[in-house]
């Protein structure tokens, strides 16, 4: 298997969305049940 990427050097750029600053996550379910870290969540998102 393989990929051939083309690319046009002379093309206008485009800005790179950083779409993983837009999520939270943690590494375990029960994380998210704990009550300081839903506070937490609750102040990053406000």
């Amino acid at each position: 298997m393989s990929i051939e990427l083309k690319t046009n050097a002379s093309a206008a750029g485009k800005p790179l969305k950083h779409f993983w600053n837009l999520c939270v996550g943690a590494g375990r379910a029960n994380e998210g049940l704990r009550a300081d870290w839903q506070e937490q969540l609750r102040l990053a998102v406000k």
